[in-house]
């Protein structure tokens, strides 16, 4: 369950992430820091602005992004305790 920062994040990242997608045909890496992540976000949508003809660009993000989300949840799981019952 989201909260309302971690949605509004998980948003934002998601349109991060989709202009990366669009100009380098791949995702953002994983190790950088959100500082190097905002200042690509701000370049690529100035480079983006008024492009019509980006959006054909974005097959396979949707996959790849779902994929990256899920990967960067079992990371976090690892730190989590999980309960069981018997």
């Amino acid at each position: 369950m989201y909260t309302r920062d971690s949605y509004i994040r998980s948003k934002l990242y998601g349109n991060l992430y989709s202009l990366n997608w669009i100009v380098k045909g791949h995702l953002i890496n994983a190790s950088w820091s959100d500082t190097d992540v905002e200042k690509t976000y701000e370049n690529y949508f100035k480079r983006l602005w008024g492009n019509h003809e980006a959006s054909i660009h974005e097959d396979g993000f949707e996959e790849a992004y779902k994929y990256r989300k899920n990967e960067l949840l079992r990371e976090e799981m690892k730190y989590v305790a999980v309960l069981g019952y018997n």
